[in-house]
Formats: structure tokens, C-alpha cells, sequence
């Protein structure tokens, strides 16, 4: 009853325009950033059977940029740099729209829902992931467990590490560490263990998993920015991070652009201090994380150089029929905490 209850208030407060009321008194000086993953039509999510916790369709994401579109002011990365670097405040109610990963549906699919909107938006990409094939190796791993084709006992017992020391430490959740277990083998042996667990329809896709650099080089001459999501996508407090961060940035420093080599955010949002002091000793500027927070912007101004970010995903915004749903998005936007991020947060 009490659920009950509570559900016909939030939807009378929504019906009201109650959250969009408390909306424009709480966020006029903040920035508030989302974070995608991937974005395609129905009927390729029918077909790849993508995470549904990481996946737009391009439907649902025309309509909430609509939405957004009445609320917020769009921003670019260079808008919220010029800001950190107080030379021009943000205008008030900010949004960035920004993807991790650097999935190529974000090009195919993503770019012209945005383009047509004149959105500017950000990608951060996983270097070691950017390759002309079809596969990702992470993707058909994950894909394997979510789908039912292997368990999580037989994937871990067929990749019996081929050397005997541990570079990595324990992510401490069990897909996190049978990614790290799967990134010590040679390519070779892991693509060997992977290819019987490869789903029919996506063996039959022509289209990459991943953008390649000349699709990068493509959306930073459109005027894209062009993030480091590390080089591995391997969480970093459980792996060198430095080396992985330096990684990462010279090589889209190098094959895409200086610019794209001073933003980052960071893989499955871990970090810590140790993190923070390596990406900015690596000369990154902004640093993103997956702390779901509304980040205050006192004046428009950008206080901090570690900016949380809210996840976005159909499950999120849509309802039962995956139509875009008011009393989804609306409190799952609106009913942050308006934070600053401390520099030793973890």
C-alpha cells in the first residue's frame, strides 16, 4: 500500500510539474553531465543483444535529447574546459553529453541523432579496443555470461592463466575479474577460447564493434571531442594505471590529436588518489568519473578538475514498451545530489 501510495504522489508531483519546478531553483548554477555506452536502432538491439544496462535505442535517445533540450543548455567539452580554466563561466543549467567506450554505433547510429540536434558531445575511448575487426573481445566475454551460452565457473576454468605471476589485483566483483583474467592470456589464446562463445547473429554482422581511428579521426574533424578511456578498459586500481593512462593518451595524441589526450574518464568508474595524481601528472585536465552527481558550478564556473557523471540507459529513461517516461528520467536526473567532488574521493 505504501509503495502504492508513494508511486501515485510521484506521479502526481511530475504531473504537476513539480520536479521540473525544483529543477529550475536547484540547478541553474551546475553542470550536469550524462554518460552513454551504446546507441542503436530496435531492431539491432534485437538482433546483437546488447547490455540493456549500457544501451539507447536511437528512438529513445531522440526523444530524451528533445526533452533535454527544453531544460538544459547543451555544452561542449571545450565549454566546460574554457570554464575550469576561468576564462568563460557555462551558461546556467549546463548538460554534456558525453559516451564511454568508443563504440562504433556511437558514430553510425549517435552522431546524426546529435548532429540533427546540434549536440555537441564527447567520446571516450578505450585505445586497445579500436581496431578494424568485428569483435571485442570484453563485449563477446560479457555478452557470453548475459546470453547463457557459458557460465561464469566454465569461462573461468578455460582460461587458466599461461603465466604463473599476478599483475593485477582483484576487482573484487566477479565480471571485473574474469575480464583481468582473460586480459593475462596471449590474444591468440583468448580469441581461441572466445570464438565458440560468439552468438550466430553477431558472427553474421558486417559491422565493427568498435571505432576504428579513421572513424575518430572522422568525428574529431566534425568537431567531436575525442576523450581516453584508458588503453585496456581494464578497472585501473587494478592494474598499472600509469602506464595504462600514458598509454592511452600518447596514442590519440599521436593518431588523432593533441586535444584528444586532456580529457579521460575513467573504465567500470574505479579511481582513487593514487589515479587521480597519475592522470593529472600524465597532463589531463578534466578527469570524469561514474559518481552519479550533479556537479556544482557556483557563477558557471568549474571548480573542480573531477566531474561526476549520471549513466543513461533505456531501463533508465523508458518504460515497459521502451517509450521515453517522465516519471523515469525526470527523477533519475533531477534527484542528485549537487556535489563537488573532493579531489580523494574513491
Amino acid at each position: 500500500m505504501k509503495t502504492a501510495i508513494r508511486q501515485v504522489a510521484k506521479t502526481l508531483v511530475i504531473q504537476l510539474g513539480g520536479l521540473n519546478i525544483y529543477h529550475r531553483l536547484m540547478s541553474r548554477e551546475t553542470l550536469t553531465v550524462v554518460m552513454f555506452h551504446r546507441v542503436l536502432p530496435e531492431e539491432k538491439i534485437k538482433q546483437l543483444d546488447p547490455d540493456p544496462a549500457y544501451t539507447v535505442s536511437t528512438t529513445q535517445m531522440k526523444a530524451f535529447i528533445e526533452r533535454l533540450a527544453k531544460r538544459y543548455n547543451f555544452v561542449s567539452m571545450r565549454d566546460v574546459l574554457a570554464s575550469r580554466a576561468h576564462k568563460t563561466p557555462l551558461p546556467s543549467y549546463a548538460l554534456l553529453v558525453t559516451f564511454d567506450d568508443g563504440w562504433n554505433d556511437n558514430y553510425e547510429y549517435g552522431q546524426p541523432v546529435l548532429a540533427a540536434a546540434k549536440v555537441p558531445w564527447t567520446v571516450f575511448v578505450a585505445t586497445n579496443a579500436t581496431s578494424h575487426g568485428a569483435e571485442w573481445w570484453q563485449e563477446t566475454l560479457l555478452s557470453a555470461i548475459r546470453s547463457g551460452r557459458a557460465t561464469y565457473d566454465c569461462l573461468w576454468q578455460l582460461a587458466e592463466p599461461e603465466r604463473t605471476e599476478a599483475p593485477f589485483k582483484s576487482a573484487n566483483e566477479p565480471a571485473l575479474d574474469l575480464l583481468l583474467r582473460y586480459a593475462r592470456l596471449s590474444e591468440s589464446r583468448r580469441d581461441a577460447i572466445l570464438e565458440r562463445f560468439v552468438s550466430p547473429n553477431r558472427k553474421e554482422k558486417k559491422d565493427p564493434d568498435m571505432a576504428n581511428l579513421s572513424t575518430l579521426r572522422g568525428l574529431r574533424a566534425a568537431g567531436v571531442g575525442i576523450g581516453v578511456h584508458g588503453a585496456s578498459h581494464l578497472p585501473m586500481t587494478c592494474i598499472n594505471a600509469a602506464r595504462d593512462i600514458a598509454e592511452a593518451r600518447d596514442f590519440l595524441a599521436n593518431e588523432v590529436s593533441p586535444d584528444a589526450a586532456i580529457t579521460m574518464s575513467f573504465p567500470h568508474g574505479r579511481y582513487d588518489q593514487s589515479i587521480i595524481g597519475a592522470a593529472r601528472s600524465a597532463g589531463f585536465s578534466l578527469m570524469f568519473t561514474s559518481d552519479p552527481v550533479i556537479n556544482a558550478c557556483p557563477g558557471g564556473w568549474v571548480e573542480t578538475d573531477i566531474l561526476g557523471r549520471i549513466p543513461i540507459s533505456g531501463p533508465i529513461i523508458a518504460g515497459e514498451k521502451r517509450e521515453l517516461d517522465p516519471k523515469r528520467w525526470m527523477p533519475w536526473l533531477y534527484l542528485r545530489s549537487r556535489s563537488r567532488l573532493p579531489a580523494s574521493a574513491s
